[in-house]
């Protein structure tokens, strides 16, 4: 990601898919909490919730090698990116308890989907050299973006209010999830770009 690599990648292609899941997920998850509260949901099931997609993350982490082995990286995280997009749509659609926890699961094995493709996809997509400040990249990336996130999370509802004219009645924090829900499928237009090289199979 540093320079053209060996499968000629452009420099950006990575990084920029990167912005537009972590700036999606991030202000989704900070404001999704918030969003169910408000919609009287008590804090008892937002532990259920939040307890179910990490037993998806957990489930999920083994199927998610196999997918990425079977279809390759790049198959995988746009898997990933389909999945993650939906299932949020859904969650900020559908205020059910046993439907949000069903979502929830999916999330979290949509999530062990990215977050197993994450690093080989990073090595594969930066020459030897390149690969310290690849990482260092896309890791920093994360970390500013979600601070991004979490801005947008904050603003964006009581502007949008604003800026609608609908006042206190306008559910502004759905219309900011399901937005941020689409920057997800955004990210996948670089990542079609994105060419991985075949993993060699092993000897008997």
């Amino acid at each position: 990601m540093v320079e053209r690599s060996a499968v000629g990648q452009t420099v950006l292609d990575f990084p920029v898919c990167l912005f537009f899941f972590d700036l999606g997920l991030s202000t989704y998850f900070f404001l999704f909490n918030l969003f169910l509260i408000g919609h009287g949901i008590t804090e008892k099931s937002l532990g259920q919730i939040s307890s179910a997609m990490s037993i998806g993350t957990l489930v999920g982490t083994l199927p998610a090698a196999r997918v990425a082995n079977r279809f390759g990286l790049r198959t995988a995280m746009q898997i990933s990116f389909v999945l993650l997009s939906t299932v949020c749509v859904l969650r900020a659609t559908i205020i059910n308890i046993p439907i949000q926890l069903l979502l929830a699961f999916l999330s979290g094995m949509g999530f062990s989907i990215w977050a197993v493709c994450l690093c080989p996809a990073v090595a594969q997509l930066s020459s030897e050299r390149a690969r310290p400040f690849a990482f260092s990249l896309v890791f920093s990336l994360g970390i500013g973006v979600g601070a991004l996130g979490g801005i947008a999370g904050g603003s964006l509802p009581g502007w949008f209010s604003q800026l609608l004219g609908y006042g206190e009645t306008f559910d502004s924090r759905r219309l900011v999830l399901l937005l941020s829900s689409s920057f997800v499928v955004v990210g996948m237009l670089p990542l079609s770009k994105l060419k991985f090289t075949l993993a060699a199979s092993p000897d008997k």
